[in-house]
């Protein structure tokens, strides 16, 4: 009997050692995956295997041209590590969003804020000089931002993405020969470049070489997995079309821009345009309610579209609206210095388009404020 109550003790003691084992390498498991994650093998902080999935994440929203996702995964990968990488990252994000959605002074100077933070501790952070570059080209300071692009080029003279950038702000400030050097440069280092390509065929159609446009575009569309270049390689597929008078084409091509990303204002403007034109002498109710259709959804985009604006004035033109027409034509003008989707030519040459349709429509007109 004694032998069989040791075995049973031996027995219990044994179970309590095996359980307080199993219970020990339970909860250091646990704790260890609580920490750390494994991914191909490899051991990694479980901040870090968050931080990727973040990451990715945070490239899906950008391809899908997704601003408000973009700055929700930017700000929760910050709280995870709050270094200079993600607080770029965060930059950026509210750069897409000032220029996206046009909420440029709010979201710019946010950027600059976490900008200025890292250029203090790293005074040689190209990828900052760009954020910089771009948050004033955004609130339409080119001297400053001519000067952040070339301290960001300095620090890395074969950056692609440098060139681009300067390039379009050189575009955008009316200085097409070198914004164009600036393309063809981004594009001889790397020939992947779809936005380098892109700003290529936009200056191809504004130069009227159509042809060159379309197959700029088509090579953009090909290469690009980003939906918002996409959009604007068709929509600028679209006005080579109108502007060889192929208005169903150019209808078709921004309907596709629409399809690709579709908050793009001034694609549903230029449909709205091409619309008119396709239908001069037709126009009927149910075709004027559908152009205005269009341009209602451009103006809750961008409610400072002086083009949408304008294209507006010339369908109350073309239905003999002379009232409505010079009022929106004059709501045009007096939006064109504000609007940031125009370049400095741009904003000239509509200035002066739509000055000859007011003087045309009648020089001494009073006009009626928009509400």
């Amino acid at each position: 009997m004694k032998k069989i109550k040791r075995n049973k003790k031996k027995y219990l003691i044994g179970i309590i050692i095996i359980a307080v084992i199993v219970l020990i390498l339970g909860l250091s498991v646990f704790l260890f995956f609580k920490k750390y994650s494994v991914i191909n093998f490899k051991v990694i902080s479980k901040t870090n295997y968050e931080s990727l999935v973040l990451l990715d994440k945070l490239s899906e929203s950008a391809q899908r041209g997704d601003s408000e996702s973009q700055v929700f995964i930017s700000e929760e990968l910050f709280k995870l590590k709050k270094n200079n990488s993600t607080k770029l990252n965060l930059a950026n994000s509210y750069l897409d969003k000032a220029s996206l959605q046009f909420k440029e002074e709010e979201f710019a100077n946010k950027a600059l804020v976490l900008i200025n933070e890292i250029l203090k501790e790293e005074p040689k952070n190209n990828e900052a000089y760009l954020a910089a570059g771009y948050a004033y080209e955004v609130l339409q300071d080119y001297p400053k931002s001519f000067e952040n692009y070339n301290k960001a080029i300095e620090i890395n003279p074969n950056y692609d993405i440098a060139y681009v950038k300067r390039g379009h702000a050189y575009d955008l400030s009316g200085d097409l020969v070198a914004a164009e050097a600036d393309y063809k440069k981004a594009f001889e280092l790397n020939d992947k470049n779809d936005v380098a390509l892109m700003n290529l065929a936009r200056l191809a159609e504004r130069k009227e070489d159509f042809e060159l446009a379309k197959k700029y575009a088509l090579s953009v569309i090909e290469i690009s997995k980003i939906q918002y270049v996409k959009a604007i390689a068709y929509e600028i597929i679209g006005l080579a079309e109108l502007d060889t008078s192929n208005y169903q084409l150019a209808i078709d091509n921004f309907s596709k821009s629409m399809e690709m990303y579709s908050k793009i204002s001034k694609v549903h403007a230029n449909r709205a345009y091409a619309k008119i034109l396709l239908n001069d002498g037709n126009l009927s109710e149910a075709v004027i309610k559908d152009i205005e259709q269009d341009l209602l959804i451009a103006l809750s985009i961008y409610e400072k579209d002086s083009y949408a604006f304008s294209v507006y004035g010339l369908l109350m033109e073309k239905i003999g609206n002379k009232e409505r027409s010079v009022t929106y034509y004059f709501k045009a003008l007096s939006l064109i210095s504000e609007d940031i989707t125009l370049g400095l030519n741009e904003k000239n040459a509509m200035s002066e388009k739509i000055n000859i349709s007011i003087n045309k429509l009648d020089p001494d007109f009073v006009t009626i404020p928009m509400q």
